[in-house]
């Protein structure tokens, strides 16, 4: 309700004719409550995003620098049975790839686990989330929340680094063993399909739900961003004589609600009532 009453008075003032303000307005609202409900999110399943981020790699790399320590001592030793295997452009997987077919297809393939999180949409929704991605950015900027610029910056430095290192892991694998060289191809091909696997599922499940009939989304940003509609809040009352003005019939409920309540979204309310009972 308090809200709604902001944004009636917004629109006597004439300030939500303007489209620039208007959709300033609309974003830094959704970011206020986007942020609401990811630390309630955070706080209920006890999630740390900066931990979150790091833990795939820590837990990763002792067994990735475990096997490739394996595979070049083992190509190493003058007895090991790998000096007279070969594959594909290897002639022996004791020593580098004379082709360096296999370095440049590790180098390609680490570089499509980094890009491949946008192969399984479609070309509207790649403009949906470069749209998205763009007004979060400028949200936060506005926001001038130093915690949402920081996670903002840690996930686009993370993109850049690895595609620095796609590029690096080319001039290693020139010059590290065949057996190496191997193996970096087959775990990256193997992350690259796990990756792929796991977006393509969550937006399969994204389609699905979305498919599914229920509210639009206008009547959905209406409910959680500007507050229930007028109509939720004026009860029509029919006068017994058929007199009287239109405006004169209508009577105003107020919801018995907080304002702090009123400004948050219905899950958080939800959770909130289940709380105090």
């Amino acid at each position: 309700m308090v809200m709604h009453e902001q944004a009636v008075a917004m629109r006597k003032e004439g300030l939500l004719e303007n489209k620039e303000i208007r959709a300033e307005i609309h974003a830094r609202r959704c970011h206020d409550i986007m942020q609401v409900q990811g630390e309630e999110l955070e706080k209920r399943y006890r999630c740390k995003p900066l931990t979150t981020a790091f833990i795939p790699i820590v837990a990763q790399a002792p067994l990735f620098i475990a096997m490739t320590m394996v595979f070049a001592r083992l190509a190493a030793d003058p007895t090991s049975p790998f000096d007279s295997e070969s594959f594909l452009t290897l002639s022996t997987l004791n020593h580098p790839d004379p082709t360096f077919t296999l370095p440049v297809m590790v180098g390609l393939l680490t570089m499509a686990n980094v890009e491949s999180s946008h192969w399984v949409l479609n070309s509207a929704e790649r403009e949906m989330v470069k749209e998205n991605e763009k007004k979060m950015k400028e949200a936060v900027e506005k926001s001038g929340d130093s915690w949402s610029m920081v996670k903002l910056k840690l996930k686009s430095n993370m993109k850049d680094s690895m595609r620095v290192l796609s590029i690096f892991r080319i001039g290693l694998a020139a010059i590290a063993p065949g057996a190496v060289t191997l193996y970096w191809v087959t775990s990256a091909a193997y992350g690259l399909f796990q990756t792929w696997l796991v977006n393509w599922l969550a937006v399969k499940k994204r389609r699905e739900l979305l498919a599914t009939p229920t509210q639009t989304a206008d009547v959905m940003v209406q409910k959680q961003i500007l507050g229930p509609t007028p109509s939720a809040h004026i009860q029509r009352v029919v006068p017994e004589s058929g007199s009287g003005s239109a405006l004169a019939n209508l009577k105003f409920n107020t919801p018995s609600l907080s304002p702090s309540d009123q400004k948050l979204p219905k899950r958080l309310l939800k959770s909130r009532r289940a709380g105090k009972k």
